[in-house]
């Protein structure tokens, strides 16, 4: 677990702000068609990172509760709007289907 003054504490954060400036890059350039759905992931994922900054980095101190917000129906309606985009407009399947095969 992440603990604020460990060394994995601070490779957290690092990572936290490297995700927010990489999603400020990707709003900064993405298509109208997927901006508005590529807000409410990002804006899903930053509840959770300023749930992790508020916690000093601890995940053991991290309100639960936040972390259904990626689980969302709106977050995921969200993500399948852009992987069908990315797919149709873009040629890309960036393999984010949640379906697993029949066992």
């Amino acid at each position: 677990m992440a603990r604020a003054g460990t060394d994995d504490a601070k490779d957290l954060k690092s990572q936290v702000q490297q995700e927010k400036a990489i999603e400020a890059a990707v709003l900064k350039i993405s298509p109208k068609e997927i901006k508005g759905d590529l807000n409410v992931v990002f804006g899903a994922l930053n509840q959770y990172f300023d749930a992790i900054a508020k916690a000093d980095y601890d995940y053991t101190k991290i309100d639960p509760s936040l972390i259904s917000a990626i689980g969302d129906p709106k977050v995921a309606a969200a993500e399948g709007r852009i992987d069908a985009y990315m797919e149709k407009t873009c040629g890309i399947d960036i393999g984010t289907d949640d379906s697993s095969p029949a066992s």
